[in-house]
């Protein structure tokens, strides 16, 4: 037996075992699974106390565990229903749970690995259902994506050079390509939440949707705007308004994920902009519910949107820097107003990788960043005016987008006289 341990110290190894025990078979018992508290609990106090034994017994005790739960899983039992019958995610979940009693037995407190190990495994058997809603409406596409994913991330990224690879030191194929990685990271997983939430509503659809793409959102939403009444006008400015919010959002995190000093000096014109905005929505919303919403979007993550994307911020980068060489601080917002008509959220990422490395001051990529959110906002009302033919709405459209603008121009300029140093 291990003597190095007091009896407080053997006490509170107990302890913990069991509420470790305790917290995995609560789960299990309330999805009525064949074995719950009291058997996870002696489990992990079994583990345990094999572990306080030594690691001779600590090996036969998971021997003895192993065999025991792969004879009770193979037997099937007469007495109990189908969904009471020990399945294979109870098992593994039982011989995980002998395990980290044993690891508690053997570590310091406070346990961190069993604890934390312990909270995950919960959490991923009490999000059983969520999981089978994903993997059942995901198509061969979308789990191309997923694998694209960890191919850019973890084959490409490693083999790329960490230098610049042109005389001018405008391109490091390693530092764009992360950049690259993180958006495309960024725009799976809100495509992912999109594709959760997005039935509840068309203010679901509009926002999140306007996190993967507010161009494409709006063409898709565009087609739920009908009829010629207050309600359709009010329907189409609120759901232009939501997804502009959300296009705000997601550039304000990627400005913010690579230059946190860019993000700060942002986020002042962003939120004065999203909270008009939400006032906007607030005063200017439908009275009537909203009809349950599916868009019809791709995944943002594939090889040729990946590399369209790559070779638009690979753009801006190059002629933003070349801008700034050459004609200062102006030449780089000009080149964040036109790439805000293609892409904000390259505009915003190339404006980031920028400061992050020097080539523009910190309030600059701000305001890049900045300007090409408001020209996206922009440009998305001659797709409502296109695909709703009507008139009235693009006009309410262009001059609440405008409203926003002299807003966040407004915070920009008083970024500039506030801190003129930047």
């Amino acid at each position: 037996m291990n003597l190095t341990f007091n009896a407080q110290q053997i006490a509170l190894r107990l302890a913990v075992a069991a509420a470790v025990g305790m917290l995995i078979g609560f789960e299990r018992e309330s999805q009525h699974k064949g074995v719950g508290i009291r058997t996870f609990s002696l489990t992990s106090l079994l583990g345990t106390l094999c572990a306080l034994l030594g690691t001779t017994f600590a090996i036969e005790g998971m021997g003895v565990v192993t065999i025991l739960t792969l004879a009770v899983s193979l037997k099937p039992s007469a007495n109990k229903a189908p969904g009471r019958q020990l399945g294979l995610t109870t098992s593994i979940a039982l011989v995980s749970t002998a395990l980290l009693g044993m690891l508690i037995g053997f570590s310091q407190p406070p346990f961190f690995a069993a604890v934390s190990a312990a909270i995950i495994i919960t959490m991923l058997l009490s999000l059983s259902e969520q999981f089978q809603r994903i993997t059942g409406g995901v198509s061969s596409g979308e789990l191309r994506s997923a694998v694209l994913l960890g191919l850019i991330g973890f084959v490409i990224y490693p083999a790329l050079p960490d230098h610049s690879i042109d005389r001018y030191s405008l391109i490091n194929p390693r530092e764009a390509w992360i950049t690259v990685i993180a958006v495309a990271a960024i725009g799976f997983l809100n495509y992912v939440l999109l594709r959760l939430y997005a039935r509840r509503g068309l203010y679901y659809a509009a926002v999140l949707g306007g996190l993967v793409n507010s161009t494409a959102t709006i063409a898709e939403l565009a087609s739920w705007v009908t009829g010629e009444g207050a309600n359709a006008l009010s329907m189409g400015i609120t759901l232009s308004l939501l997804t502009v919010l959300a296009m705000f959002l997601r550039n304000f995190v990627i400005l913010g994920l690579f230059s946190p000093a860019s993000g700060k000096l942002a986020a002042a014109p962003l939120l004065l902009m999203g909270l008009a905005a939400v006032l906007g929505i607030w005063r200017l919303r439908p009275r009537e519910e909203t009809e349950p919403a599916e868009l019809d979007l791709d995944s943002p993550v594939s090889m040729g949107k990946i590399l369209r994307f790559g070779a638009m911020f690979l753009a801006i980068q190059v002629t933003g820097t070349l801008a700034q060489r050459y004609f200062g601080g102006a030449g780089f917002l000009v080149v964040s107003l036109i790439g805000g008509t293609v892409s904000s959220a390259s505009t915003a990422a190339a404006a980031a990788h920028l400061s992050a490395h020097g080539e523009l001051t910190p309030q600059l990529a701000a305001t890049g960043a900045v300007l090409s959110s408001i020209t996206s906002a922009l440009t998305n009302i001659p797709v409502w005016a296109r695909q709703t033919r009507r008139n009235d709405l693009a006009a309410r459209l262009t001059w609440i987008t405008l409203g926003l603008a002299a807003i966040g121009i407004a915070a920009v300029v008083g970024e500039f006289k506030l801190r003129p140093h930047l």
